[in-house]
């Protein structure tokens, strides 16, 4: 019986370790497809990666096929409606076996799918949960993605004091050795939350977040600072500094157009407000309609109205009433 038994769990290793290979195959076409933005069959191939990692059992396996399914359903296909059940399937699973990291993490993506949606009580209140969920957790990493969560949304709010007080906590929990992007990233929120409260503040975290950034090289947090950064001076009234800052930090021919952030249209926009200001309407123009043209793929409502308005003075500046 020893033996058979010791075969039984050979055979169950093996069918197990299969699973996993056919998963990683399944994710592989999928982020293929969604890279050539075949976003329905992208969709097919995440959800048949999600099935079968149900079946494996293994906790991490569905909780990140899971939840990388949904992020597409909120980022990229905008199925909202299926993205709630696949939380709905991955929060029954999870509450069944008490594993609160899955909890905390579909309270997170419930808050992120809200928010998306511009239901911003309901993402509020789940982030709440999500906070109150990770208490009896012990991964740092999930209080600080907790935190950093509902302090975009309470500066989406324009609750910029109490952002502040959540991103001052997102810090505490960044392991200062080994995650070098969540520390900028902080500041970077944290230099965004000081923007009308004190912008020498808001310049010190942005220079923070940039300080082991080297010109142009393309990473993602250096280029939000940056962004930040050439902001803070331009509203200091220092524009030709601001233009100076990106010129000089940012190869905008190799920023990417994510799905997840605006970075591409604010830099945009950050540089038609800047070339407005220094009277260079056709540059400003130019930049608000690319900016325009992003915020309207991601359904933005509020830039796509600040972007707007700032895009009508340029025109006025140039005699175009009409386009004003």
């Amino acid at each position: 019986m020893t033996i058979l038994f010791t075969h039984a769990q050979n055979a169950l290793r093996t069918d197990i370790e299969v699973k996993k290979d056919s998963i990683d195959v399944l994710i592989n076409i999928a982020r293929r497809l969604e890279s050539s933005k075949t976003l329905s069959a992208a969709e097919t191939y995440y959800t048949r990666a999600f099935n079968l990692a149900k079946s494996t059992n293994d906790n991490f396996q569905i909780l990140t096929i899971g939840l990388r399914l949904v992020e597409f359903q909120i980022y990229q296909s905008g199925n909202y409606n299926d993205a709630e059940e696949v939380l709905n399937d991955l929060l029954k699973y999870f509450t069944k076996n008490k594993n609160q990291n899955g909890i905390v993490s579909c309270y997170i993506d419930y808050g992120r799918l809200h928010q998306k949606k511009q239901h911003f009580v309901s993402a509020l209140k789940h982030y709440n949960f999500a906070l109150e969920a990770v208490e009896s957790v012990t991964d740092n990493n999930l209080h600080w993605r907790v935190y950093t969560a509902r302090g975009n949304l309470l500066r989406i709010l324009g609750d910029d004091e109490h952002a502040l007080k959540d991103f001052k906590n997102a810090l505490k929990y960044v392991n200062k050795e080994t995650s070098e992007y969540d520390k900028s990233l902080t500041y970077i929120n944290m230099s965004s939350a000081f923007e009308k409260i004190q912008l020498d503040s808001c310049i010190y975290y942005s220079e923070l977040a940039a300080l082991k950034c080297s010109p142009k090289t393309n990473l993602r947090y250096c280029n939000l600072a940056y962004n930040n950064l050439a902001w803070a001076y331009h509203l200091k009234g220092n524009s030709q500094k601001a233009l100076n800052i990106i010129n000089t930090n940012v190869d905008l021919n190799k920023v990417e157009y994510g799905s997840f952030d605006n970075l591409y249209a604010a830099l945009m926009h950050t540089l038609g407000v800047i070339n407005l200001n220094l009277n260079a309407y056709d540059k400003a123009i130019t930049h608000f309609e690319t900016s325009q043209e992003y915020f309207i793929k991601r359904n933005d409502i509020f830039n796509i109205v600040q972007t707007k308005e700032d895009l009508s003075k340029a025109y006025e500046k140039v005699g175009k009433l009409k386009e004003s």
